[in-house]
């Protein structure tokens, strides 16, 4: 699926730092998949 994603750059620019990913849909890949993971371990 495509989505366009209005994104502070700062806030890309501070995540890619801190994880070493340059490229924005891994970034975001990356955030989804943290924000999923933690909701199903609270669910537990």
């Amino acid at each position: 699926m495509r989505a366009t994603l209005n994104i502070d750059d700062e806030l890309i620019q501070k995540a890619s730092k801190l994880t070493g990913i340059v490229e924005k849909t891994a970034l975001v890949r990356l955030g989804l998949v943290i924000d999923c993971v933690g909701k199903w371990q609270d669910a537990c």
